[in-house]
């Protein structure tokens, strides 16, 4: 929304200041931050290091920043990896001022572990104490199947190495992206969304995908997984502004089909009563960002903001939302 700072301007400069407040008041003695679903200080610290970086909060002016990062350099393992996937996190706050050797060890990781095809490597984590939502568990019973759609989440983290540290295997770094746009592309569904395995589903994994292709360089012109995706979230705008989808959308049936994908045959189930939900509402806003719906037609931008906006409270936090389950 920075572009469209003529817009609401002091509103939205007043709830930038309260959500930085609000990060910091809560983040952990260890200098984590606690997720109440994902794998789950490291969720919740990678979004608020996300969120402290477009406020302007960088590893010199704050400290809340240096003191996550210097959490995250300690964990890393052996390999180059870490055992909750803390390089997003990193790769925004680990400058090339600072040592790059951390990101170097984790950005030869993620190359060497890419299949051919572009996917990543899926994973399990034992689901021990962090709070996952009930479709989750349904799904999965006692183990947590880790996202697919975190795999795009590379291709941005990987485009800011690129741009960082420029010389460091770069031929290597450049073959795994298309890999991986090749790889989004390929899985897209036929109304332009993505299936998220979780996440409350669509509006979650579309918001990642064009997070990931828009780091990779495509735009709504000259990419047609952009333009399909795009006109999908406008098309499932609510009269609030917002937009709400259904725990129903993740009980999809998958058939296994070649190269290891699913073919999703649930589609997006929206919230009874066509309700919307702040955090979706947050997701799709961005996803539409990353599209560049602000050069094409900034109203809906401007609507989900309002509606953000007028609901923060106070103390820079929003309003709790259940989802209901069965």
């Amino acid at each position: 929304m920075k572009l469209h700072l003529g817009h609401r301007k002091q509103e939205i400069e007043n709830s930038i200041r309260k959500d930085v407040r609000y990060f910091e008041d809560i983040q952990m003695p260890d200098a984590s931050w606690y997720g109440n679903w994902g794998i789950c200080f490291t969720y919740a610290t990678w979004f608020a290091l996300r969120g402290l970086a477009a406020a302007g909060k960088t590893y010199h002016n704050c400290l809340a920043v240096r003191k996550a990062a210097d959490f995250l350099l300690k964990l890393q393992l052996d390999d180059g990896g870490w055992g909750e996937s803390y390089l997003s996190c990193l790769a925004k706050k680990n400058k090339a001022e600072r040592d790059p050797t951390p990101l170097h060890r984790a950005a030869k990781l993620l190359i060497n572990s890419q299949k051919e095809d572009g996917e990543f490597p899926q994973q399990e984590s034992m689901h021990e104490n962090c709070g996952i939502s009930a479709f989750e568990l349904a799904r999965t019973s006692k183990w947590l199947e880790l996202n697919p759609s975190e795999m795009l989440e590379d291709v941005f983290i990987e485009q800011q190495f690129k741009k960082f540290h420029p010389g460091h295997r770069k031929q290597a770094i450049e073959n795994s992206i298309r890999k991986a746009v090749r790889y989004f592309e390929d899985i897209q569904m036929p109304d332009g969304s993505w299936y998220g395995n979780w996440g409350i589903c669509f509006t979650y994994a579309t918001w990642f995908a064009l997070r990931g292709l828009a780091a990779a360089g495509k735009t709504y012109h000259n990419c047609l997984a952009v333009r399909k995706a795009a006109d999908f979230l406008l098309k499932l705008q609510l009269d609030d502004g917002g937009w709400g989808e259904s725990y129903l959308s993740c009980l999809a049936k998958k058939n296994k089909v070649k190269l290891s994908l699913c073919l999703v045959t649930q589609k997006f189930t929206p919230l009874e009563g066509n309700r919307s939900n702040l955090v979706q509402n947050a997701w799709t806003l961005m996803g539409l960002i990353h599209s560049g719906q602000a050069e094409r037609d900034p109203t809906p931008l401007h609507r989900a903001a309002k509606l953000l906006i007028n609901s923060q409270k106070e103390d820079g936090e929003f309003p709790q939302q259940r989802v209901p389950l069965p």
